[in-house]
C-alpha cells in the first residue's frame, strides 16, 4: 500500500507540475468482462500434481475510481489514475454440475498515454490509448480453487480508444492483458502461471479543472 501511495504522489505531482497550465480531475466507472488464463509449463515427465484448470468464461462486474488528466500539446496527453479493478472469471464444474465463480480484487493505478491524430478539425476526437498500470491485491471471494501463491503486485499493460462525448463526458473502451501473473502454482514438476485478461467500457466525468495563474510581466 505504501509503495502505491508515493507512486501515486509522485504522479500527481509530475502531472500537475508539468508546463502546462491546465490539469482536469474526473470520476470514472464502467463494466468489465475478464477471464483467467493459465499458462502450464511441466518440468517433469511422470507430474502428476496439476491444480483444477476448467475451460473458464467472462465474468462481468464494474471498476470505479478517479483521473487526472494533463494535455501537453494539441495531439498528446497523459493521464493518471486510480481505481478499485476487480479480476476473475467462471467456470462451470462437472463434477459438481454447477457453475462456479472466481473474484479478485485490486487497487490499481494506470499511467496512460492519450494521443489524437490526423483528427484537428474534429472538436471531439477519438483518442488512441496506451499504457501501464500497477496492480495492490486486496483481497479474494468466492468458490475454492487452488490458484497457489497469489502475487501482492502485478502488472499489466493497457491499450484503448477514448472518446470526448462533450466538454465533460467521455466514454472508452479498453482491453487489458497482464504482463506478469497475479498467482503462481508450482508443485511437482508443474508450474502453472495464472492472469487476467480484461475489457473495460467506461465512462467519466470532469469535475474540476485546476489552472495554473500566469505569473505578471
Amino acid at each position: 500500500m505504501r509503495k502505491l501511495f508515493f507512486l501515486s504522489l509522485l504522479m500527481m505531482q509530475l502531472i500537475i507540475g508539468n508546463a502546462q497550465n491546465e490539469v482536469r480531475f474526473g470520476l470514472q466507472t464502467g463494466a468489465t468482462m475478464f477471464t483467467f488464463k493459465a499458462d502450464v509449463s511441466i518440468s517433469n515427465a511422470i507430474a502428476s500434481t496439476v491444480p483444477p484448470i476448467n475451460e473458464f468464461s467472462a465474468l462481468a462486474n464494474f471498476q470505479a475510481g478517479f483521473w487526472f488528466e494533463k494535455r501537453l500539446n494539441s495531439l498528446l496527453s497523459i493521464r493518471w489514475e486510480v481505481e478499485r479493478s476487480p479480476g476473475g472469471a467462471k467456470a462451470y464444474d462437472i463434477l459438481e454440475e454447477r457453475e462456479k465463480r472466481y473474484k479478485f480484487f485490486y487497487l490499481s493505478s494506470p499511467i496512460i498515454v492519450k494521443l489524437t491524430a490526423f483528427q484537428k478539425k474534429i472538436r471531439h476526437p477519438i483518442q488512441l490509448e496506451a499504457g501501464v498500470a500497477a496492480n495492490l491485491f486486496l483481497f479474494d471471494y468466492g468458490e475454492d480453487i487452488t490458484f497457489g501463491t497469489v502475487n501482492k503486485w502485478h502488472y499489466h499493460t493497457i491499450v484503448g480508444l477514448t472518446r470526448n462525448l462533450d466538454n465533460k463526458w467521455a466514454i472508452s473502451i479498453r482491453y487489458l492483458r497482464d504482463l506478469t501473473p497475479f498467482s503462481t502454482f508450482e508443485a511437482g514438476g508443474v508450474r502453472v502461471n495464472w492472469t487476467n485478461n480484461r475489457y473495460v467500457l467506461s465512462f467519466s466525468r470532469a469535475l474540476f479543472t485546476i489552472q495554473k495563474k500566469k505569473k505578471s510581466p
